[in-house]
């Protein structure tokens, strides 16, 4: 508190400039159309440019939660892409789960799961990845993994909630593929 006292007798002439300072602009801004207007400019701009940085500060805290809401539409809307289902084939006879069916009747070829790694090498002659998907979340051993960039790797095992991927960068990964003819 005695510190407080000193700030101000050392200060006082300074502090006191300050606050008439800010009585007369004060009034001035109130008594005159033009500087309010001006005023009303600066001060927007000012408060908007404050509330910009405070926002984009917010959403990069709430970025996880975005990212978890783009991947649950992603997922669904890959799920309802033409190219994921076929037409019935008549040459072989196979029971199909009518669940899995679209509104004309076509098979699901596969189904999109989306999935986090929980670990990765990239470094080594041998790489894997760790998914925390499993067997219960429908993940089965040789299934495809594909990032937003392509092909990723294939499941080589399986447990009930962690899945281990072969990466494509793992010495021994074969991956089939075919040139798309123009």
């Amino acid at each position: 508190m005695k510190n407080i006292f000193i700030f101000i007798r050392r200060y006082f002439n300074f502090l006191f400039f300050l606050v008439l300072q800010i009585l007369s602009l004060s009034l001035l801004v109130r008594s005159n159309q033009t500087h309010e207007a001006i005023y009303a400019g600066v001060a927007n701009e000012i408060t908007g440019k404050v509330n910009f940085q405070y926002n984009k500060v917010q959403n990069y805290f709430h970025l996880k939660e975005n990212n978890r809401l783009l991947l649950e539409e992603n997922t669904r809307l890959k799920n309802l892409l033409r190219s994921d289902f076929e037409g019935a084939d008549s040459a072989r006879v196979s029971l199909v789960d009518t669940l899995v069916r679209d509104t004309l009747g076509n098979a699901r070829k596969y189904i999109w799961l989306p999935a986090k790694v929980v670990s990765n090498t990239v470094s080594q002659q041998l790489n894997y990845l760790t998914l925390h998907r499993g067997a219960k979340q429908g993940v089965k051993k040789d299934m495809a993994v594909i990032g937003p960039q392509g092909v990723v790797g294939t499941v080589i095992d399986v447990s009930d909630n962690y899945s281990r991927v072969m990466s494509l960068l793992h010495r021994n990964s074969k991956v089939s593929s075919m040139l798309k003819k123009r």
